[in-house]
C-alpha cells in the first residue's frame, strides 16, 4: 500500500503543465484522449514545448500531434487561479493562424484547462475550441495502479476544499474578475495549498 499523507510544496500552474508534459511523453493513452476531441483517431505524438512566446503573447504547452490528415498543433492555455489576460483567446487563434501559415501544422486547435469551478467563470463568448478540467485529467490518470501516478494525483484532493467552496456563491457565466473577492481567494488559495490528501490503498509499492 502505498500512503501519501502530504504535498510537500505548493501546486503552481507549471507544475500541472508539467504534469501534461509528462502525460504526452509517456502515455499513449493520454494523448488519444487529448486528440479525440478534435476526432483525430490513432494520433502519433509529434513533439510538445512549454511556454513559447510569440509576439502577441505566450502559449502555455504547445502541443504537435500526427494524424491520418498531417500534423495538429494543440495549444494549451492552463490556469488555477490567475485572471484572463485582455483578449488571451483571440490571442491564442492568432498564433494558430500563424502555425498554419508558416506550414508548421495542417491545422490547430485552444484547449483552456482549468479547474471546473474555474472553468464555470469563463464566459461563453470566449470561443476556446476546447475546455479541459484538470478533474478530467485526474479521471484520465486513475486507470494507472502505480504509486508515482498517485503522486501525480495527490494536488486534485488537495484542491476540493477551496474548490467546493468557490462553487457554492460564485455565479456561472461571469468573469472570474468581476466574481465576489471570496471566490477569488478560494481560487487563489489552490495554489497555495500543502494539503491532506487521501489514502491510495492498493497500489504496488514498486514502480
Amino acid at each position: 500500500m502505498t500512503e501519501i499523507a502530504e504535498v510537500p510544496f505548493s501546486v503552481q500552474e507549471r507544475d500541472v503543465d508539467l504534469l501534461i508534459l509528462e502525460q504526452l511523453h509517456v502515455s499513449p493513452a493520454f494523448v488519444a484522449r487529448l486528440a479525440e476531441r478534435d476526432g483525430v483517431r490513432g494520433p502519433i505524438f509529434y513533439a510538445a514545448r512549454h511556454s513559447v512566446y510569440r509576439g502577441n503573447g505566450e502559449t502555455d504547452v504547445l502541443v504537435f500531434l500526427d494524424g491520418s490528415k498531417g500534423r495538429i498543433a494543440v495549444m494549451i492555455e492552463n490556469k488555477i487561479g490567475a485572471m484572463m489576460q485582455p483578449q488571451q483567446c483571440e490571442r491564442y487563434h492568432l498564433r494558430g493562424q500563424v502555425l498554419v501559415e508558416a506550414a508548421e501544422a495542417v491545422a490547430y486547435t485552444t484547449v483552456l484547462c482549468a479547474p471546473r469551478a474555474y472553468l464555470a467563470t469563463v464566459p461563453a463568448t470566449e470561443l476556446w475550441n476546447h475546455r479541459l478540467a484538470h478533474e478530467d485529467i485526474a479521471e484520465w490518470m486513475k486507470g494507472d495502479p502505480s504509486p508515482s501516478a498517485a503522486w501525480r494525483r495527490v494536488h486534485e484532493h488537495g484542491r476540493e476544499l477551496h474548490l467546493r467552496m468557490a462553487t457554492e456563491i460564485m455565479d456561472p457565466g461571469v468573469p472570474l474578475a468581476e466574481q465576489p473577492e471570496a471566490v477569488r481567494q478560494a481560487l487563489d488559495a489552490i495554489t497555495q495549498l500543502a494539503a491532506v490528501a487521501r489514502s491510495f490503498a492498493g497500489r504496488t509499492a514498486n514502480d
